[in-house]
C-alpha cells in the first residue's frame, strides 16, 4: 500500500488559516526599533530620493510589520519571491547588492529576531553541517587570499561570506512553516512562483516585442542570450537570470517538483492538471535554454521517480509525449544544439561522440585548472581564479569548491548534502506521511541528480536553484521535527 491512508491515498490536510494565526509582537522593543527605523527611512527617501522611493521604503516597512504579526505570511514571501529574483542583477536598487539579498537579510532576520523562544527549532546535523559549510566557505576562502597575498575586496568578501544568506534563508522558513499543510502551501507557492519565470523565458525565446531587452536590464545579462547567435546557435534564453544554465537550474528544480507531485499516489498540493500545466511550461523553458545537461537530469528523475512509485509504464509514455512536443516546438535550437556540440573543426583530435562542451571542459580542467591549483590542494585559492585562463568559470562545482577553500571545504560540502540526503531519505522511507513523505522522495532525487550535474556546473553556488535547494530542505526539516509530535498525538 501507499500514502498514509488504508487506501492508499494521502490523509487530508487539517483546515488552517492562509496566513497563519494573528501572532502578537513577540518583542515589543524590537518592532518599536524596526518601526522607529522604518518612518526613518520613508522620510530619508523622500528628502533624498523622491516620492516613489519613499513609496518604495514605506512598502518594505509595512510589509515588514504584517510579517511580524503574521509570521507565516513573511516565510510564504521568502518562499515564492526570493528565488524567482534571485537573478537580477546587482545595484537593483541598493548599489553592491541584490533584491534577494536585501529581502532575505531584512525580512528572514527579522522573523529569527522575533520569533518566539518556544517555536525556536532545535538545532539538527544538516544545521550544523550548513553553518559549518558557511563558515569554511568565508574562513578558508579569506585564509587563502590571505595566503597568496591577494587584495581582500568587497567582492571577494560578498562571494565567501554569500552561503550566509542561504543559512538565514533556510532557518527562517524552517522556524515559522511548521504543520503540513504549511509545507504543502509552501511547496504549491515553489510551484506557482515559478509560471511567470517560464514564461518571460518562452516570450524571450519567441522574440516577442522587447521582452528580450528588458531582461538584460534587470538582469545584467548584456546580451548574452545573443552570443549563442554567434556560434550557429539560435538565441538561447536566460530568463530573469543572467546565464541561461541559472534559468535551467532553476527550471530543474521545478520540473523534478511537478514531476514529484504528479507521479505520487499521495495528493499533491495543487491540482494535477494545474502542476502538469507548470510542470510542462518549466521544461519548455528549460529547453529553451539549449541546454542539455538539466534535460537529461529530468529525463532521470522521471524514471527514477516512476521506478520509485511504480509507474514506469506511464512515465516512459510521458517521456514520449514531451520529447515529440520539445521536438516540434523547438526542433530547429535542438536540431542547431547537436549540431554544434558534435561539430569536429579540421584537424581537430577531438572523437565525433564526444560533445564539445565536454571536450573544452576537460581540456579546462587537465590542462589549466589542476596544474593551477598543484600544491595548494588544502588551502585553496579563493573566490576568483589564476589569471592567464583561457576561461573565466571552472564549469565544476567540485572544482570551484577546491579553488574556494581547498579539499576541507569539498570535504565539508559533502557533508552538507549527505546530511540532506540523510534527512529527506528517513522522511521518505518512513518518518514522513502523505505528503511529507512525498517531500523527503523528491529532495533525495534532487541531492542524488545534483551530485552528477554538479560535475558539469556549479549550480549550487549561482542563483536560482541553491535558494530552492534550501528552501526544500527547510521543508524536510521542518516535517522531521514535526513527526514525533504527530506520532505522540496518534
Amino acid at each position: 500500500m501507499r500514502g498514509g491512508g488504508p487506501s492508499g491515498a494521502a490523509p487530508a490536510l487539517r483546515r488552517e488559516p492562509l496566513l497563519g494565526p494573528v501572532a502578537g509582537f513577540r518583542r515589543p522593543a524590537l518592532v518599536a526599533a524596526a518601526c522607529a527605523a522604518g518612518g526613518g527611512a520613508v522620510v530619508g527617501a523622500a528628502v533624498s530620493r523622491g516620492p516613489l522611493a519613499a513609496l518604495a521604503a514605506l512598502a518594505v516597512a509595512l510589509a515588514g510589520f504584517f510579517a511580524v504579526r503574521r509570521p507565516l505570511a513573511g516565510a510564504y514571501l521568502l518562499v515564492a519571491v526570493v528565488p524567482v529574483v534571485s537573478g537580477l542583477r546587482r545595484d537593483l536598487p541598493v548599489p553592491g547588492l541584490r533584491v534577494s539579498e536585501l529581502i532575505v537579510a531584512g525580512l528572514a532576520t527579522l522573523l529569527l529576531l522575533t520569533v518566539e523562544t518556544r517555536r525556536a527549532r532545535p538545532w539538527t546535523v544538516f544545521d550544523w553541517a550548513a553553518l559549518a559549510y558557511c563558515a569554511a566557505t568565508l574562513v578558508l576562502g579569506g585564509v587563502a587570499m590571505l595566503d597568496r597575498g591577494a587584495p581582500i575586496t568587497l567582492e571577494a568578501v560578498s562571494t565567501l561570506a554569500g552561503p550566509f544568506q542561504f543559512l538565514l534563508l533556510y532557518r527562517a522558513v524552517l522556524t515559522v512553516v511548521r504543520t503540513e499543510t504549511e509545507r504543502s502551501r509552501a511547496f504549491a507557492l515553489v510551484l506557482l512562483a515559478s509560471v511567470p519565470v517560464s514564461l518571460l523565458a518562452l516570450l524571450q525565446f519567441a522574440g516577442v516585442g522587447g521582452v528580450g531587452s528588458m531582461l538584460d536590464g534587470l538582469t545584467g545579462a548584456s546580451g548574452l542570450a545573443l552570443h549563442s547567435d554567434e556560434v550557429g546557435i539560435i538565441h538561447r534564453t536566460t530568463g530573469v537570470f543572467p546565464h541561461w544554465q541559472m534559468l535551467a537550474g532553476y527550471l530543474f528544480v521545478i520540473v523534478v517538483a511537478a514531476l514529484a507531485a504528479l507521479l505520487s499516489p499521495v495528493r499533491g498540493p495543487l491540482p494535477g492538471l494545474v502542476t502538469a500545466g507548470i510542470g510542462l511550461l518549466a521544461f519548455g523553458a528549460m529547453v529553451s535554454t539549449g541546454t542539455f545537461v538539466t534535460a537529461f537530469g529530468v529525463i532521470g528523475a522521471a524514471f527514477v521517480l516512476g521506478a520509485w512509485y511504480g509507474r514506469l509504464g506511464r512515465v516512459v509514455a510521458g517521456v514520449g509525449a514531451v520529447a515529440a512536443g520539445a521536438l516540434a516546438v523547438f526542433g530547429s535550437l535542438i536540431a542547431e544544439r547537436v549540431a554544434f556540440s558534435f561539430d569536429t573543426a579540421p584537424g581537430a583530435d577531438r572523437p565525433a561522440f564526444v560533445p564539445q562542451s565536454i571536450d573544452y571542459r576537460l581540456d579546462l580542467w587537465f590542462d589549466e585548472l589542476l596544474p593551477a591549483i598543484a600544491g595548494r590542494w588544502m588551502t585553496g585559492w579563493g573566490p576568483d581564479l589564476p589569471s592567464g585562463l583561457s576561461f573565466e568559470y571552472t564549469e565544476s562545482m567540485y572544482l570551484t569548491l577546491l579553488f574556494r577553500g581547498g579539499v576541507p571545504l569539498l570535504l565539508v560540502y559533502g557533508l552538507l548534502m549527505l546530511a540532506l540526503a540523510g534527512a529527506a531519505w528517513r522522511l521518505a522511507a518512513g518518518s514522513g506521511r502523505g505528503f511529507d513523505r512525498m517531500l523527503g522522495q523528491t529532495v533525495v532525487v534532487l541531492v542524488a541528480l545534483l551530485a552528477v550535474l554538479h560535475l558539469l556546473e556549479p549550480y549550487f553556488v549561482t542563483s536560482g536553484l541553491p535558494h530552492l535547494v534550501w528552501i526544500l530542505a527547510a521543508l524536510v526539516l521542518s516535517a522531521l521535527h514535526d513527526a514525533p509530535a504527530r506520532r505522540h498525538a496518534q
